[in-house]
């Protein structure tokens, strides 16, 4: 599987959704990463649970297959501690399991890489429903900037195709 935009918010905020952590999840252009565009969330009660989680549009996966993520945040909160949590589905939409991602420690109101990050799908997955988490350090009001959101599939040198005037077998 190619590389998969789950989401870089230019044509809408597409089928990412309001979890329990915030009031609201709308595209925006007040701040974007790259293009004119991203995903405004608005920190609501302190509850756990996810902020937004990428609703019914789930990513397509192979089973047992590493695959990387990446992703950047702007925070307006001082110490906005996030990450984005993958939900693993079968191709019935039966949940098996949550890889949890790696805390980023956003930097205040600057743009924040979060990734590459390697995570593997299990052995049964199809699907994967990524989910934007605070895990510490937001309160209610504070904003959180979501912008390209990237799930695809890990390329291991071997795999990687080369172009045929760089392949010296071609010539041969």
């Amino acid at each position: 599987m190619s590389a998969a935009n789950v989401s870089g918010f230019e044509i809408s905020a597409g089928n990412w959704a309001t979890g329990p952590q915030a009031s609201a999840a709308v595209q925006s252009t007040e701040q974007a990463h790259e293009g004119v565009n991203s995903l405004r969330i608005t920190r609501s009660a302190t509850a756990s649970g996810y902020l937004v989680v990428c609703g019914n549009a789930d990513y397509p996966v192979a089973a047992s297959t590493s695959y990387i993520l990446d992703y950047w945040l702007y925070c307006t909160a001082a110490a906005g501690v996030l990450r984005i949590d993958t939900d693993w589905y079968t191709a019935a939409q039966a949940y098996i399991s949550t890889t949890t991602g790696t805390s980023i420690n956003a930097v205040q109101n600057t743009w924040t890489h979060a990734g590459p990050t390697t995570i593997s799908s299990p052995a049964t997955a199809a699907f994967a429903r990524p989910a934007l988490i605070s895990a510490s350090g937001t309160t209610t009001g504070d904003v959180i900037y979501l912008d390209e959101v990237y799930l695809y599939q890990r390329q291991w040198r071997h795999q990687l195709q080369l172009p045929q005037g760089m392949n010296r077998a071609a010539g041969r």
